[in-house]
């Protein structure tokens, strides 16, 4: 770090160690000396001397973006001893390109219903399901069924780059009368009952079933 024969007196045990700590600290964290080498950046107050006490350092990713890290000299305030140090970096972030997404709310539900009812009919009709495998067919069916006329009848837009994803949210969450809450609860503690029905009577069927060899 002393190459001049003119710094042999900063081989002391202090500053090696002082030193060692810094540079296993810059390579834990894969540190970049971005402020070139040998320029004075502090002058004492007394003597006049001017040293080299401060630096720059960055994280490797950063180093491409730095467009100017100087010295500026002519920007020395009165009664200091460092040099200001200007750095000036390029952190012009990627534009992102907008992926469209469903119109949900311009397409005719009358159209997208008739043609999910045709898809439906295609598939095999209504029945009990007995087993794991017979629920995984049926329900890749209808999912299948659903998606593929999405896929078809409803068109996409492309958002805008000045929309915020948030707002619309935003927006309704204070309408908290609007009737789309109420009749989400009654289809939710509706759908919680038969659910809770169907467990009880699946293990009374069991409970009756049992007989004494059986246990």
């Amino acid at each position: 770090m002393w190459k001049l024969t003119s710094n042999t007196y900063l081989f002391t045990v202090d500053n090696l160690n002082s030193a060692g700590t810094l540079i296993n600290l810059l390579a834990l964290y894969n540190l970049i000396q971005v402020l070139p080498a040998g320029i004075a950046t502090l002058k004492a107050s007394n003597t006049k001397n001017q040293t080299r006490p401060d630096n720059i350092f960055c994280s490797e990713v950063l180093e491409n973006t730095f467009t100017q890290c100087k010295v500026k000299y002519h920007l020395y305030p009165i009664n200091t001893n460092h040099y200001p140090i200007i750095s000036t970096l390029d952190l012009q972030p990627d534009r992102t390109n907008l992926t469209p997404c469903l119109n949900y709310r311009e397409e005719d539900w009358d159209l997208v219903n008739k043609a999910l009812a045709m898809r439906l009919d295609s598939i095999n009709q209504p029945a009990e399901l007995t087993n794991k495998e017979q629920f995984q067919v049926a329900m890749s069916a209808l999912m299948r069924a659903i998606t593929d006329t999405v896929e078809e009848q409803l068109s996409k837009t492309k958002p805008s780059p000045s929309s915020k994803c948030c707002k619309k949210a935003r927006d309704k969450l204070p309408q908290q009368n609007h009737p789309i809450h109420e009749e989400y609860w009654i289809t939710y503690n509706k759908f919680s009952e038969r659910i809770k029905k169907s467990k009880d009577s699946h293990w009374n069927e069991w409970l009756e079933s049992l007989t004494e060899t059986g246990i």
